[in-house]
């Protein structure tokens, strides 16, 4: 008993070794692990999109061969794919795809296999002594992506590789079907890319008339838009010329000069569109930033390495789409002229773009024609657009010849105001100047207190007539010859105490104490019109006294404090001007003829002087 118990662990042992060392030796024996499991041909394929029967290898150094890739460790990389799409974002290096087909077919053998997202790719079938070999160049069909013609045998699983080159991103969808169904496809694609291709070249050759009869800088920065756009279009759908497509190197950075000339023209059009050369603000200078960055990028997408040109291109356009949004939203929230349009139209344009920005960079992921929503887009957006311009276009020439016409109405009515009004004061200044004459000879004569005091009312009333008359004389030949200023040497202090002069009577009569208060910092002697200056003195203080009540009316003269150290400033405060009066001095409609009068030719006169009236 005791020695069944000895011998029952050695025997237990040493089966266990056994079974360890077989699984090493099973491990070791097996060169390849297990083929991903294979997508199966039960029927005529049509459009059959394989892409999530696929796995995919990072190859980042690039060293990477077939005899590699199909071996162990590097098998053992494959990441299964999970849509019919893929999109991977910007990464250096190669990429390789496998994928297992079998075809369960009898009667079927030849198909055709097409990858998008990648023209310059190359397929590896297997070579029948567990080996691959390269699919001859005969067996490829021309058009967009990469397509090949392989042979799938009757009951047997075929697993093949592909190797796509560094193009900054990966995008990449498998398609399976017949050679006559690919062929149909890409016709009816190559049809539908020809016509968004024409309509987008009509737009811009019409936007380019437009601008050169027009002289509209919108239209130019909106047809180099569109072209850059159109480029856009084209080169993610892979249907530039063969040498140009097949160039690995050079179809990323011709998509990235693209976009830099899109975004560029784009912020263009928005400042022209809204005139922002001549406002400030945030949208101002956001814009020009934006285009600067885009100019700065523009050579930096072919120096750079692809990752980097691609980053920054995609995170530029990315940037300068969601300001396009917000700016668009901003103009048509503050009711700007033409807001409403422009974020109608930055929204047809910014989502796709957007949308393709954020599948690039492995973001978004969908399984749309991404080219063919961009182009159509842009298609919308350019005839919205080019009608909304059409439209604005009609109503500010309307406009404008509504507002010639009411300022030559205006003008005409003014001028026939003014020349009615010198006809009648020089018609009028005439007989009155006899009836004051005779009014002076009458008052020399001897008369009785009650008659003296009646043609002193005369030549009262005659003289307030006379100066209403030469007010109007002095405003029409103001508004029509304009003021001769001469310049000469005058005395502050002695013009305005002559204006206050010939006011102390009237002054005294409403109980107002005039006071003048000329600063030590006053110059005695300065340059200047003294006539002009005491015609406007003497119309400003005439009508504060006129409309003034008892108190006090102190004229400050000081140097103007506003930084021109070479002006006066004349001020006029005290408690004989209320607001009251003051309002009633501003309100044109409130005031006497004579009072309106005298502050229009005062203001006129101190516009010719190259100074402002008005209160503090």
């Amino acid at each position: 008993m005791q020695k069944n118990q000895r011998k029952w662990p050695d025997s237990f042992l040493f089966r266990g070794a056994l079974i360890l060392l077989l699984a090493m030796v099973g491990s070791l024996c097996r060169a390849n692990p297990e083929p991903p499991p294979p997508f199966v041909i039960h029927s005529l394929p049509d459009q059959a999109r394989i892409t999530i029967y696929s796995e995919y290898l990072r190859d980042s150094s690039g060293e990477l061969d077939i005899q590699a890739v199909s071996q162990h460790p590097a098998t053992a990389g494959f990441q299964p794919a999970t849509r019919y799409i893929e999109r991977l974002g910007i990464r250096n290096g190669h990429w390789w795809v496998r994928v297992a087909i079998k075809n369960e077919l009898g009667n079927q053998n030849t198909f055709a296999l097409h990858l998008r997202g990648n023209p310059a790719a190359t397929l590896y079938l297997p070579d029948g002594n567990e080996g691959y070999r390269q699919l001859p160049p005969q067996q490829r069909i021309s058009g967009r992506g990469s397509s090949f013609r392989i042979d799938l045998p009757t009951g047997d699983t075929q697993l093949v590789y592909l190797q796509l080159p560094p193009r900054a991103y990966l995008t990449y969808g498998l398609t399976l079907t017949t050679v006559n169904g690919l062929l149909q496809t890409q016709q009816q694609q190559n049809t539908i890319y020809m016509l968004l291709a024409g309509a987008l070249l009509m737009l811009a050759f019409y936007n380019l008339i437009v601008g050169a009869l027009r002289g509209g800088a919108t239209y130019y920065y909106h047809c180099g838009f569109i072209l850059s756009i159109l480029m856009i279009g084209l080169t993610l759908a892979d249907l530039l010329p063969g040498d140009l497509s097949e160039n690995n190197l050079l179809h990323p950075r011709l998509l990235f000069a693209g976009m830099m000339l899109a975004m560029w023209s784009a912020n263009g059009l928005s400042r022209s569109f809204f005139n922002l050369s001549e406002q400030s603000g945030w949208l101002q200078y956001s814009t020009r930033l934006l285009q600067v960055l885009a100019l700065i990028n523009l050579p930096l997408t072919i120096m750079l390495p692809l990752a980097a040109a691609g980053y920054i291109s995609f995170a530029l356009v990315t940037l300068a789409t969601l300001f396009l949004l917000t700016m668009g939203y901003t103009a048509w929230h503050r009711e700007i002229t033409g807001g409403g349009l422009f974020f109608l139209t930055s929204l047809l344009i910014s989502i796709p773009a957007l949308v393709v920005c954020l599948a690039c960079l492995g973001v978004v992921q969908t399984g749309a024609e991404l080219p063919q929503w961009l182009l159509g887009a842009t298609v919308l957006e350019a005839v919205t657009l080019g009608i909304g311009l059409r439209l604005q276009y009609s109503q500010q020439a309307r406009l404008k010849i509504e507002r010639k016409r009411s300022e030559a109405i205006a003008e005409t009515v003014d001028s026939t105001r003014r020349e009615t009004l010198s006809r009648i004061g020089h018609d009028i200044r005439t007989p009155l100047s006899g009836i004051l004459g005779m009014a002076e000879i009458l008052g020399d004569t001897p008369l009785t207190p009650n008659q003296r005091e009646c043609v002193g009312a005369i030549q009262n009333a005659g003289d307030n007539l006379l100066r209403i008359i030469n007010d109007v004389l002095e405003h029409s030949q103001l508004s029509t010859q304009g003021t001769d200023i001469n310049h000469s040497t005058l005395d502050i202090h002695d013009l305005v105490m002559e204006a206050i002069d010939l006011f102390k009577e009237k002054a005294e009569e409403k109980q107002i104490e005039l006071i003048t208060h000329v600063h030590t910092n006053v110059p005695t002697r300065v340059i200047g019109d003294a006539g002009r200056l005491r015609q406007i003195l003497t119309n400003l203080m005439g009508a504060l006294v006129r409309h003034g009540s008892h108190g006090e009316l102190v004229v400050d003269v000081s140097m103007e404090p506003t930084g021109q150290a070479d002006r006066v400033r004349f001020g006029f405060s005290g408690s004989a001007l209320n607001d009251d009066i003051l309002k009633r001095l501003r309100n044109t409609q409130n005031q006497p003829e004579s009072s309106h009068l005298s502050l229009a030719i005062a203001e006129q006169l101190v516009e010719a002087l190259q100074g402002r009236m008005g209160t503090l």
